[in-house]
């Protein structure tokens, strides 16, 4: 926690010099192809994080939704959290509906079942339909695939198989469409 924020500045600070001292390690003939899938990467990387963030805002609209149908107060303030908390793989969503439950608990306890059950919707509407077309929209992946790498990556990785499976699914892809063009530029010439 303390050397993240040292490292970050340094890394921002030098960002240029790194460049520059990356650039020259590299072979000069493939130097401008590495920039380029570099480039690729970062841009399929971006767009996951966007997808992510759109995922979020509607896990966030879609529970401030229910929670105005429940008249429960701060529905809006709870929806925020929910929504931004979904960003947390596996615990996002239960440290999200805490706030939710207990409002609820004590606002009104006979809306609690109401509001577990709205929030379990959610996320299953999140999962099964929402995730899978936005992410395999951002990153140019198939939601079948998408819904076929996080089950393979969160059942034999855990945790960090679901964190980590789409982008890196995503970033293979743009490596081998790079391999596959050289290929048949090479073919060609």
């Amino acid at each position: 926690a303390v050397i993240a924020p040292i490292i970050s500045f340094y890394l921002l600070k030098d960002t240029e010099k790194i460049k520059s001292k990356l650039l020259c390690i590299l072979p000069e003939r493939s130097r401008y192809e590495i920039i380029e899938l570099c480039r690729e990467v970062d841009s399929v990387l971006s767009r996951y994080l966007r997808g992510q963030l759109i995922m979020c805002a509607a896990v966030g609209v879609m529970t401030t939704f229910g929670l105005l149908l429940l008249n429960i107060d701060n529905a809006m303030i709870i929806g925020t959290i929910v929504g931004a908390s979904n960003i947390i793989p596996y615990f996002g969503p239960f440290l999200g509906a805490l706030p939710a439950i207990i409002i609820a608990a004590i606002q009104s306890p006979k809306t609690i079942f109401w509001v577990i059950f709205i929030l379990i919707s959610v996320q299953q509407i999140e999962n099964c339909i929402i995730a899978p077309k936005i992410l395999g929209d951002s990153v140019g992946l198939h939601p079948v695939i998408i819904i076929i790498v996080l089950i393979y990556g969160g059942s034999v990785f855990g945790f960090w198989g679901l964190v980590l499976s789409v982008p890196i699914v995503a970033i293979i892809k743009v490596i081998l469409i790079y391999i596959l063009n050289r290929l048949a530029r090479v073919d060609k010439g």
